[in-house]
């Protein structure tokens, strides 16, 4: 399925086209509607670069938008150390 978004959005936004697709696969991801594999080929990224991503907070609650409740929110962060627990815990390779 395509979504066609305009440039005139993205440009408002501030974002470029992979960077809505990221923000919007953290999104789903976070919210435990997609799969770590599923999110990050939404992203169009590798599953270890896109746990970095993860890890790394880069999306902010604010970029998120205002609409998003503290409710909703309280449930991210156990989910992000949790997968900075595990990458801990396993030996680096590269």
């Amino acid at each position: 399925m395509a979504v066609v978004i305009p440039d005139e959005t993205l440009y408002a936004a501030h974002l470029t086209a992979a960077e809505l697709k990221q923000e919007l696969a953290v999104l789903l991801f976070e919210r435990d509607r997609l799969t770590l594999m599923q999110a990050a080929e939404l992203a169009e990224m590798r599953p270890i670069p896109f746990q970095h991503l993860l890890a790394a907070g880069a999306f902010a609650r604010s970029s998120i938008g205002p609409w998003w409740t503290r409710r909703a929110w309280s449930s991210i962060p156990a989910k992000r150390k949790r997968l900075l627990a595990r990458w801990k815990s396993t030996p680096s390779c590269c």
